[in-house]
């Protein structure tokens, strides 16, 4: 009896090893191919990222090719806009200046076309194309397109004819004029301080320019600019250094906001890069004050400070680059051009200075 017992326990011991043998097995199957699977999937991952970078590099390398033909073109129309023919074009350089040749160029992968057409006997329309394989089962292609125009042609609105200069037309204010600025069909006109000191002329006909609107800014206008509807002066008020003039309404401007700088310094310079003015302006009677201002104008009707820097000098102009570099010309004897970077308004430093031979100023 005991003997019959020790045989059913070593029978269902081993039946419980292979049992466990094969669960192991299939357990070892299973983990295998989630591996397998897992594998699988980031390889996926990986091929599709690199193939995703590569196919957005040669969108770009493309843009850049189609650009290039452009600026390719306004070069070669420079030198003689004759040489604009109508039709399609390739492009090489020969002497270090680019020249058409034969109707297409291959730039590395790429294959580039301009197709020239004539719209009027001075104006050409210039399509630069650039197709490739962007894989096995697509091509890629982008066009860009411009206008060129024959500015240099005698007696052209550009151009005119220097040879015979004319007045075309003129305007009697009974306050001396300052400063003056274009924007689209309508000149806006800064006079010395008087009632109505702030003009608008439509000038649509250059001949016959007329009067559409006036408003009064307190003290001389030295300088202004025109962004949007709005027109920034900077001038003689030593309580509100900028003013900012709204011109949504031509014949109706009107003004908004204005900025006070600390002390007596007249606003002498302005410009404007979106919403951000930057303004210049004399040194003020009380040591320390500043001479060159960051306003924040996205508000028109409070404008308020980023930044600002003591240059001791006397900003007579301002030009301000997109890459966030402000370009003065200055009273400074040994500075009349000074470079600031203006990337960080509440930092602004100054990163070069360019003294002309002299005691010239700015």
């Amino acid at each position: 009896m005991k003997h019959a017992l020790s045989i059913l326990i070593l029978r269902a011991r081993s039946i419980t090893r292979k049992k466990l043998a094969a669960f192991s097995m299939i357990e070892a199957l299973l983990a295998g191919s989630l591996l397998a699977l897992v594998v699988f999937i980031l390889s996926g991952i990986l091929i599709f990222g690199q193939e995703s970078s590569r196919i957005a590099g040669d969108s770009q390398r493309a843009t850049a090719l189609a650009e290039e033909g452009l600026e390719a073109v306004r070069s070669m129309s420079e030198a003689s806009f004759s040489s604009l023919t109508a039709g399609p074009h390739g492009l090489a350089v020969s002497g270090g200046k680019w020249q058409f040749l034969g109707t297409q160029d291959y730039p590395e992968i790429f294959t580039r076309s301009l197709i020239i057409s004539d719209l009027d006997a001075n104006t050409k329309a210039v399509t630069s194309t650039v197709s490739w394989a962007a894989s096995s089962q697509r091509n890629g292609s982008i066009s860009l397109t411009s206008r060129f125009t024959n500015w240099r042609r005698i007696g052209s609105p550009v151009m005119g004819n220097w040879a015979s200069t004319t007045v075309a037309a003129g305007y009697n204010a009974t306050l001396n004029g300052r400063v003056v600025r274009v924007s689209g069909n309508y000149a806006y006109v800064g006079l010395v301080s008087g009632a109505n000191n702030f003009k608008v002329f439509d000038i649509s006909s250059p001949a016959t320019p007329s009067l559409v609107g006036q408003t009064t800014v307190a003290g001389n206008i030295n300088d202004m600019e025109v962004s949007g509807n709005y027109v920034y002066v900077a001038s003689t008020d030593n309580t509100n250094e900028m003013r900012i003039v709204d011109v949504t309404t031509k014949t109706a401007p009107t003004l908004r906001g204005s900025y006070q700088a600390a002390g007596y310094g007249d606003g002498l310079s302005v410009d404007v890069i979106g919403t951000t003015v930057y303004l210049g302006r004399a040194p003020s009677a009380i040591l320390g004050q500043n001479e060159f201002y960051i306003i924040d104008a996205a508000s028109s009707t409070a404008p308020a400070l980023l930044g600002s820097l003591n240059l001791i000098d006397s900003v007579f102009d301002i030009q301000v680059s997109f890459d966030s570099y402000a370009y003065l010309a200055t009273s400074g004897n040994t500075s009349e051009l000074n470079i600031l970077n203006v990337s960080n308004p509440a930092v602004i430093s100054s990163v070069g200075t360019f003294n002309i031979v002299g005691s010239n100023t700015g």
